[in-house]
């Protein structure tokens, strides 16, 4: 069973990856994961600088990561089935 790893921004399809097995994509969301995870921050105003870092980052599943960004954008990254 192959997977792709989709990424959303506030809701929107941004970027799908190539076919891979699930535990190289579960290894990217555990990376991803750490690296929002190292640099939280408070929301930010509109208009205020944003350092664009993790402000709450939701770990739903091994399969399913959500990131609110300080500039309070949504991302959310999910590994899904495709076949062949």
């Amino acid at each position: 069973q192959m997977y792709k790893q989709r990424f959303y921004l506030d809701g929107k399809l941004h970027k799908t990856s190539e076919k891979r097995d699930v535990e190289t994509l579960r290894r990217w969301l555990n990376n991803l994961e750490a690296e929002w995870s190292a640099n939280i921050g408070p929301l930010v105003e509109a208009g205020q600088f944003d350092p664009n870092n993790g402000h709450t980052i939701t770990r739903v599943s091994p399969d399913e990561l959500l990131v609110i960004t300080t500039g309070n954008k949504k991302l959310r990254f999910v590994n899904i089935a495709v076949k062949g």
